[in-house]
């Protein structure tokens, strides 16, 4: 990293040209929005618990969710390494594998990602659409969250505090051990 100081005044992704996105550009921006979407399914799980509205199965398909997520997320931080330079040792010594090993596992993966049109890619057609998104979540530390409303703290429904908030730990049990996976429900 540089000791040099860069100041950047305000940018607007969506409005620079489409033309002067470079690869690595690209890449990286697809890697923000796939951190912002591993960050938005944990929030999305931490809250499950607070909520006390999850029946059955509830968390388990959220943090089978993350993991998948979070393997896509694996997968673009390689292809962003290697579009900007980064050799297969570099990626491998990171992975605790060796470089033969990395190029097998995501070497069609790069070559998938460097192969696509932009009718092919949307991080490749919106770039500064994706950025924009990618820098909202990167300022405001939060990722995207479909809810308006404030998430109900894990410690309120915990059974330990049931005397303090009034929850009833037995309806609460009933409801989540008989109800159907929300995710399975619709």
């Amino acid at each position: 990293m540089s000791n040099q100081s860069i100041t950047v005044g305000t940018v607007i992704p969506e409005t620079l040209p489409a033309d002067r996105f470079t690869a690595s550009d690209v890449a990286r921006v697809a890697l923000g929005n796939y951190a912002g979407s591993v960050a938005s399914r944990a929030v999305s799980l931490a809250r499950l618990l607070g909520d006390d509205l999850a029946v059955a199965g509830d968390y388990v398909n959220a943090a089978w969710h993350i993991q998948h997520a979070a393997g896509t997320l694996v997968t673009a931080a390689v292809v962003a390494e290697r579009v900007r330079g980064a050799s297969w040792e570099d990626i491998a010594k990171a992975c605790v594998m060796t470089a033969a090993e990395a190029e097998e596992q995501w070497g069609p993966a790069v070559a998938k990602w460097q192969g696509k049109s932009p009718a092919q890619n949307l991080y490749l057609r919106e770039t500064g659409t994706y950025a924009k998104t990618a820098d909202q979540f990167i300022e405001s530390g939060r990722p995207y969250s479909p809810r308006n409303t404030a998430p109900k703290l894990l410690s309120a429904v915990l059974d330990a505090a049931s005397e303090q908030t009034g929850r009833d730990v037995a309806a609460a049990d009933r409801k989540f051990a008989g109800g159907t996976c929300s995710h399975c429900a619709s």
